[in-house]
């Protein structure tokens, strides 16, 4: 049975790394490491919203109405900064908008299901050790998307940040990729509380991408993404087997992992400028 618990839960971490790893470079890369970090929130009131499906015997699986709140939450801002609202106003709207649908949420939860302040402590720090065959099936679909779509608009969405106007004038339309990116974004945020839980969800967003882009960016796109998908579902998987053999829980475990990552790197990088 234990060797059942491990084994699901190293396929989650794994699936949340590739997540990671896909998107990640496209979040450093074009600047948008703010929404990264706002998007706590919005992963916050999806999970809440979750957690009430669940409990309220709704068909759609938890993790996947999680997902759907969020996606929902993504859109709303990108459709504010389309109607002409500045990006950083319309994450800050978006953070309120979860803030508040966290505080009824929250108060609806436990009012449904007795044991509704696990489903809390799950968001906040990870529940992948409760990984069900559904909860794999969302994440594979999560990862598969999330993936898929990267390597197909990866070049779009770039475009987009980088040059809006001149991506207007090519004939693109920079409102669809704005709005497939903050999508991305909002999915693997989910996909990665899950796993981790929502304190470490936006590090791991930024973490790979930023790695990759350091060690490997003079190599191309290419690189940079075997980089990032090697960072991301390595310090995943570590981070979970960590905290199998110590107790920790997840966030903490993938946090230090990450953080070992880091200084290896520095290291790496120190030499090799000395050398």
């Amino acid at each position: 049975m234990a060797d059942q618990v491990l084994l699901a839960a190293i396929a989650a971490s794994t699936l949340a790394g590739i997540t990671a790893g896909s998107i990640s470079p496209l979040v450093v890369a074009s600047g948008n490491i703010f929404l990264a970090v706002e998007m706590v929130h919005a992963v916050l009131a999806a999970g809440v919203i979750g957690g009430i499906a669940g409990a309220l015997g709704w068909p759609l699986p938890p993790l996947l109405a999680s997902v759907a709140a969020v996606v929902a939450l993504g859109l709303l801002a990108a459709g504010l900064v389309e109607a002409g609202v500045d990006q950083d106003v319309a994450v800050g709207v978006t953070a309120f908008t979860s803030a508040v649908v966290v505080a009824v949420g929250v108060y609806i939860l436990v009012r449904v299901d007795p044991a509704g302040a696990s489903v809390i402590s799950g968001l906040l720090v990870g529940s992948v050790f409760y990984t069900t065959p559904g909860d794999l099936q969302s994440l594979l679909a999560v990862a598969s998307v999330v993936a898929g779509l990267v390597y197909l608009f990866d070049r779009e969405m770039a475009y987009t940040y980088f040059d809006p106007e001149g991506a207007q004038l090519a004939g693109s339309r920079p409102w669809l990729y704005r709005s497939l990116f903050t999508v991305l974004v909002s999915a693997a945020a989910m996909s990665l509380t899950y796993v981790a839980g929502a304190l470490m969800a936006h590090i791991i967003l930024v973490a790979p991408g930023v790695l990759a882009l350091g060690a490997a960016s003079r190599r191309g796109v290419p690189a940079v993404l075997a980089a990032s998908l090697l960072v991301g579902v390595a310090s995943m998987d570590a981070g979970v087997l960590l905290a199998w053999e110590t107790g920790l829980n997840a966030a903490g475990s993938v946090g230090l992992t990450l953080a070992a990552v880091f200084a290896a790197y520095a290291i790496a990088r120190r030499g090799g400028g000395r050398g």
